[in-house]
């Protein structure tokens, strides 16, 4: 179970897919010390819209998907950096947060 810390959207303008980039939070805790990992995932097309309309920041889910590594050679450098993607398939809501929703008055809307 992972706990969802932020949620982005958006489209590919190239290729015109929807995403969704969720970053996930998972706490380790040790005798020694605690530690707080982040882990950005994808999804995209179809689940991409469907999680957009289901899920929100604090929200407790389980996701499957596929990990991949890539790498690239810094032009000015040298160097090579090595990255990892994460894209999720499926997801399954398993806790909602609550959400706060000020109740708001016609009246006190200003347009």
């Amino acid at each position: 179970m992972h706990q969802i810390k932020r949620l982005i959207s958006g489209v590919n303008h190239s290729t015109g897919k929807e995403w969704l980039k969720l970053d996930i939070v998972l706490s380790m805790e040790s005798k020694k010390h605690n530690s707080v990992y982040y882990y950005p995932i994808v999804l995209w097309n179809a689940r991409a819209k469907s999680a957009a309309e289901t899920i929100g920041c604090n929200d407790y889910i389980t996701i499957e998907g596929q990990i991949t590594t890539n790498e690239y050679v810094n032009n000015k450098d040298g160097s090579t950096n090595y990255f990892i993607n994460l894209t999720g398939y499926n997801y399954e809501v398993l806790v909602k947060a609550a959400r706060n929703t000020p109740d708001v008055d016609e009246e006190d809307v200003p347009f």
